[in-house]
């Protein structure tokens, strides 16, 4: 559910936000790294700007807060 109000947001604004969901439960070197640089040890999480964490499951009310907290020139922040 968290994916679909990802793209939601991801189709109002295209390039000026970023998605990238990554796979936690294979033996990837390069995602466990990622997931071990920022602390992430719940499911789903979000890395914001590199520098804030977001764990659990955040509805599209939140995620909007989240986005819009990071950067306030996004279309829907208005």
């Amino acid at each position: 559910l968290q994916g679909f109000y990802l793209s939601y947001y991801k189709k109002l604004v295209q390039d000026d936000l970023m998605i990238f969901a990554l796979q936690t439960d294979v033996d990837v070197p390069f995602v466990k790294g990622l997931a071990l640089n920022y602390n992430v040890t719940v499911y789903p999480s979000l890395v914001i700007n590199g520098d804030k964490v977001f764990s659990g499951f955040k509805d599209k009310e939140e995620l909007k807060e989240i986005f819009c907290e990071a950067s306030p020139i996004l279309q829907f922040c208005s």
